[in-house]
């Protein structure tokens, strides 16, 4: 017959140890969930990942004559270089177009003279697709690490 001897104390000591573990493995998963999707967000306006109407010829006539970048969602660059990752607190992490917020809105919905040019939602999906993954990865690591 086999005895277990349960030490209070000890088990209580070792749980807390296990929750602070579990505690920086989710701190690192939000924070790496926001890099990918501050670096899916750029991918997507870089190589024009998007399935977006083109720009009506006027436009790009005027892009040209100003020197300006021929691709969706480029013009001078700005908009793009907005774009930042921030942490809001210990737990919390935002991707957003920094000061550009309003021209986001328009550039992903559309105006009545603009169609809509999602990116912020094309790049929501892919990094959806990839949060499994990028969740065992980090257990993995911890497991190994005994983090948790």
């Amino acid at each position: 017959m086999f005895k277990i001897k349960v030490d209070q104390v000890r088990a209580n000591r070792y749980l807390k140890q296990k929750q602070q573990g579990f505690v920086l493995v989710m701190k690192q998963y939000v924070e790496q969930v926001a890099q990918q999707y501050f670096d899916e967000i750029k991918d997507t306006i870089q190589k024009q990942k998007g399935k977006w109407v083109p720009l009506t010829p006027e436009y790009q006539a005027f892009k040209a004559r100003y020197g300006l970048d021929p691709r969706i969602l480029i013009a001078t660059g700005g908009y793009e270089q907005s774009i930042v990752v921030e942490q809001v607190n210990s737990y919390s992490w935002k991707v957003y177009p920094k000061g550009n917020e309003k021209l986001a809105e328009w550039l992903e919905f559309g105006t009545s003279s603009m169609p809509s040019r999602p990116h912020w939602r094309l790049a929501q999906q892919v990094i959806e697709a990839k949060l499994q993954i990028i969740l065992q990865n980090i257990i993995n690591q911890s497991l190994i690490k005994g983090i948790i």
